[in-house]
């Protein structure tokens, strides 16, 4: 966590300071559901964009671990969901982005996305709020090697 609880109340001090509302991000979204949905999204077309973006970078051991089932067919990696006797982190990790590779399962994502979306702005409406501004993760960048253990720990919780 380092200084990030520190961080956040001292910008959240400083913004009601200057007249500003805040709220929670719950009061805002389900961000269980938003993880899932957008995670599907971007990994709908076999983790090819990431692979891309990550090519010529250091990678830590999630990375490195999902870039290798990304490399896997859908369906083998539906075979290792299914009949292997995964671990749960291993079996979500691989079947991440399955639900959208489909056509049928891409428009429902998308559908879900959409529905999030408006939620989102129909609370905006609600707290009358004119933007949002919160963190990509709630902790900082972590060392490489406690990486895959937070990344796991995050979809497990999420897809559960």
């Amino acid at each position: 966590m380092g200084d990030t609880p520190k961080t956040v109340l001292a910008a959240k001090k400083a913004l009601e300071a200057r007249g500003h509302k805040l709220v929670s991000l719950e009061n805002l979204i389900d961000s269980f559901e938003a993880f899932d949905v957008y995670s599907d999204l971007l990994l709908a077309d076999n983790g090819k964009y990431i692979k891309e973006m990550l090519r010529n970078d250091e990678i830590g051991p999630s990375a490195q671990t999902l870039n290798l089932l990304m490399s896997l067919p859908s369906w083998k990696r539906r075979f290792l969901t299914r009949i292997l006797p995964l671990s749960d982190r291993m079996r979500i990790t691989a079947s991440a982005g399955l639900d959208a590779e489909q056509a049928g399962g891409l428009y429902s994502k998308i559908g879900d996305k959409d529905s999030l979306r408006d939620g989102i702005l129909k609370n905006m409406e609600r707290y009358s709020l004119d933007l949002i501004i919160s963190p990509v993760m709630p902790f900082p960048a972590p060392r490489k090697d406690v990486a895959y253990n937070l990344f796991c720990n995050n979809v497990f919780t999420v897809k559960t």
